[in-house]
């Protein structure tokens, strides 16, 4: 084999061995629709259609499904998956994160219909019981007073794959007074209850968080998928048709920081 036919093959297994193709995308996310809904839906949640529409044009084939919140951020960092979808930078640090976030998401407090209560800063949460997810990033504030063990008595942690439901039927049966999520994720949720909506309200929010489509943190090709998703934001956020997938679920498009 001659030199050049040596430098060759070096240089080739090089570009393959530092660019992903035709790789299965495994993307993880509980159940928090619109932003990642049912998976075989016709309308799997947005984030998931943004992946879809970054990912595989590039020759990918994205894999979807529910899982924990708490556990997809655990087997993703251990490179069983290739992303988690629905990501606050605080949880989960050390993921690789695109350029762009994919949603902006506003926590508020929900409580019954008949409550008195309202969130008005972080002392008000002294007051009453609050359902919380294991795991999600909320606010520094409040993932501080999650943190404080002096506070585990007010907080009512859970997990599974669809936490929302388990909060909205905890607040109906009375066991807390009050729970935390983000705003379109449960009034979309309540939306689909019908008339059991009118037993759940808004209660005071907090200030809104970029969320992300976040990459294992020794992910091989972690960087290369995180520019293809801030590319393709960036690009639909130009041509429109970003907020026509938004309007789509009926949620306003935010602006970038």
């Amino acid at each position: 084999m001659s030199l050049w036919q040596v430098l060759s093959v070096a240089l080739t297994t090089a570009l393959v061995g530092s660019t992903a193709i035709g790789e299965t995308i495994s993307l993880r996310a509980d159940a928090w629709c619109p932003y990642t809904c049912d998976p075989g839906a016709a309308k799997p949640g947005f984030m998931i259609e943004i992946a879809k529409m970054a990912l595989e044009p590039a020759g990918h084939k994205v894999d979807y499904k529910i899982l924990n919140w708490a556990r997809a951020i655990i087997e993703t960092r251990k490179g069983k998956f290739t992303g988690i979808v629905g990501a606050a930078k605080e949880d989960a640090p050390d993921f690789i994160y695109p350029s762009e976030a994919a949603a902006t998401q506003n926590m508020c407090f929900f409580v019954a219909a008949d409550s008195k209560w309202k969130f008005e800063s972080v002392t008000s949460l002294n007051s009453i019981v609050f359902g919380a997810v294991k795991d999600y990033s909320y606010t520094p504030e409040i993932n501080q007073y999650i943190k404080n063990p002096a506070n585990d008595k007010r907080i009512d942690l859970v997990a599974g794959d669809n936490p929302l439901e388990i909060n909205v039927k905890k607040l109906q049966a009375k066991r807390i007074g009050a729970f935390i999520d983000d705003r379109d994720a449960t009034i979309t949720y309540i939306n689909e209850l019908g008339g059991n909506a009118k037993t759940i309200r808004p209660a005071g929010c907090t200030s809104s968080t970029e969320i992300f489509i976040a990459f294992a943190p020794n992910g091989l090709h972690s960087k290369e998928y995180a520019k293809l998703v801030a590319d393709k934001i960036t690009s639909m956020r130009l041509s429109g048709t970003l907020k026509v997938l938004l309007d789509r679920y009926g949620v306003a498009e935010w602006k970038p920081n």
